[in-house]
């Protein structure tokens, strides 16, 4: 039998083929066979492409760039409102002192 003992073959899920005594290159050609057909091949057209040594980098770069555009445009949509609401009630001020003004000349 081709039972080791520290590795938990068994454990892990590895193949029950492992524990009967077959040849070696049976035993790995099963073994491949049953792992392309619950993974799928190494040259499966459907498969990801394989990570590049820089993409790591561009993964955390995008997550960041998502946190502070979030961060960025909720802040912006606050300080438009804040800001229109400033503006509005100077706007406002500015109008109703003008009429005011008018008012009272022509009262006089």
């Amino acid at each position: 039998m081709s039972i080791s003992c520290g590795d938990n073959s068994f454990l892990r899920g590895n193949s029950i083929l492992h524990f009967y005594n077959l040849p070696q290159e049976l035993n790995d050609a099963l073994t491949r066979d049953q792992l392309e057909k619950q993974y799928g091949s190494e040259h499966d057209p459907e498969k990801p492409p394989r990570k590049k040594p820089g993409d790591k980098y561009t993964l955390i770069g995008t997550i960041v760039g998502m946190i502070v555009g979030g961060v960025l445009g909720s802040l912006g949509t606050l300080l438009v409102i804040v800001g229109g609401v400033v503006a509005g009630g100077v706007i406002g001020a500015t109008i109703g002192a003008f009429i005011g003004k008018r008012l009272r000349s022509r009262n006089r």
